[in-house]
């Protein structure tokens, strides 16, 4: 069976620091995982799968809706090992078959896990998800796979001039135990390589327009279909819990570089007026009560405010960058090296795709 192993040994190559200090201010506490498990149960029946807080940005959480006549997976994260533990976990729990497989969006980090289902449990689950997905997959997420796996053959080739040079990134000599581990994390990460170069990623085989209700022993799952971190993100909602699950429109720090601005706004202007306790985001912890939705709309509202302010005074894209003052919702957003290194790449982003949008242009 094909893998996809963790990506610490790729993160190595590629010179992405892996963090290892939680997230933003401290969470109200859930209760805690079972030992050597990924569960956190949010309600009865919701199961909540997050990634550790060091890998928060690289991998999706996923969520578990679980009765007796079934369960429903909400997310397909990219890395096997931490499915798999989870599936375990919910396995070691739970006789009950798994009956539908929700994918928030198109991204890798929530479709890529599709296979590892389908692996497990075989034909006899549905993979729902806004229609767009059906092309997107295919068209944009198979695609950026394959230039992933490309950039990881160039790291392997950089690392391995390294490693015949016995230097580290920065041109300092190894000593004996650096010069093995670069070796094994070549080897390694050629693994992976080889077995990305012939992985499919799986698209919905049920696609939906607007909202679709499913039926359910926990009550109604409600799926609805919002333009916001891409062109077709869906919401869970679950009423007669209070949970709303968000895939990436209310991450812990959200990535902007395919969404668009203003109409996710407006969805989040929608999420508030239903009536939920707890937020489980596509990345980052569960967050309890409407904080967390407040603050993503700042820091939303800002970015839109500066994009569509700086095009009516005629600033070009660059000097919008520079003037863009963000500092006071980044304090409560950002407090570690993974959270800075991602609002380093993230804000940028999210700024063009503003300012493309005040600028009149289509955003694809």
């Amino acid at each position: 069976m094909s893998r996809v192993r963790p990506l610490r040994s790729v993160l190595t190559l590629l010179g992405l620091a892996i963090g290892s200090v939680a997230f933003g201010e401290p969470q109200e506490e859930t209760s805690s995982p079972e030992p050597g498990s990924p569960l956190v149960e949010i309600a009865p029946g919701v199961l909540f799968a997050p990634q550790e807080p060091a890998r928060r940005f690289n991998d999706a959480n996923a969520v578990f809706l679980v009765d007796t006549t079934g369960i429903v997976a909400i997310d397909a994260p990219a890395s096997e090992d931490f499915l798999t533990r989870a599936l375990d976990a919910l396995q070691s729990r739970t006789y009950a078959p798994l009956r539908v497989v929700i994918n928030t969006h198109w991204h890798e980090d929530h479709t890529l896990g599709n296979r590892v289902y389908r692996q497990r449990f075989g034909e006899t689950f549905e993979i729902i998800g806004h229609q767009s997905l059906r092309r997107d997959v295919a068209e944009r997420a198979q695609p950026q796979f394959e230039a992933t796996t490309e950039r990881w053959v160039d790291a392997i080739v950089a690392a391995e001039s390294r490693l015949e040079q016995g230097v580290d990134r920065q041109g300092e000599p190894l000593d004996e135990a650096g010069l093995a581990k670069l070796a094994t994390d070549i080897a390694e990460t050629k693994t992976m390589v080889e077995e990305r170069k012939v992985t499919t990623i799986l698209a919905p085989t049920l696609g939906y327009t607007e909202r679709i209700t499913l039926d359910h022993g926990l009550g109604p799952i409600e799926l609805f279909y919002h333009r916001a971190h891409t062109g077709g993100d869906t919401v869970v909602y679950l009423p007669e819990q209070k949970v709303l699950i968000t895939g990436d429109l209310l991450d812990a720090l959200p990535f902007g570089g395919h969404g668009y601005p203003s109409s996710w706004l407006t969805t989040l202007d929608a999420l508030a007026e239903l009536d939920f306790e707890w937020i489980l985001p596509g990345h980052g912890p569960a967050f309890e009560g409407r904080d967390q939705l407040e603050l993503i709309r700042r820091y939303l509202g800002d970015i839109v405010a500066h994009a569509q302010a700086a095009v009516a005074q005629g600033q070009t894209l660059a000097e919008a960058q520079e003037s863009l003052d963000l500092s006071e919702v980044k304090s409560q957003l950002v407090d570690d090296e993974t959270a800075e290194r991602n609002w380093a790449a993230f804000v940028p982003q999210t700024l063009e795709r503003a300012y493309a949008e005040a600028s009149g242009e289509t955003l694809d």
